[in-house]
């Protein structure tokens, strides 16, 4: 009884955990003395946590993305590119290979908000090969 007791609690660990990554990002700010008084360092650490095995991988292939940020590049890029052609999946495509698209691209839509183009390059380069 034991033994069924011990191999059913290890399965049900084994198939609860998950894959997950925590980004954590510190923003520091300098000490500074303003009329006789200091101003003491302050430190805010903001974590995010991926529970997709997939999601995890794209945050992994773009330095300090976020999962929101890829939700929101994977909505403008969906809301952008089917305006003129059908979707092209950033898996079919390296980011070496995506950057002359997306400059071509960002061209042809006259797409000039640089928050807009930034989103839709973190997506297609984190879901890239």
């Amino acid at each position: 009884m034991k033994k069924l007791l011990i191999i059913l609690v290890t399965g049900m660990m084994a198939c609860s955990s998950s894959s997950k990554i925590k980004k954590t990002t510190a923003v520091t700010v300098p000490t500074t003395t303003v009329d006789s008084t200091t101003v003491t360092t302050t430190t805010t650490t903001t974590t995010v946590s991926a529970t997709d095995p997939e999601m995890a991988k794209a945050m992994m292939k773009v330095p300090g993305i976020t999962a929101e940020r890829l939700t929101e590049g994977q909505k403008v890029y969906v809301q952008d590119c089917t305006k003129c052609h059908a979707l092209k999946d950033p898996a079919n495509y390296t980011p070496q290979q995506w950057e002359p698209i997306l400059v071509k691209m960002f061209a042809n839509a006259k797409l000039t908000d640089e928050h807009e183009k930034g989103l839709i390059r973190d997506y297609v380069m984190a879901k890239s090969k």
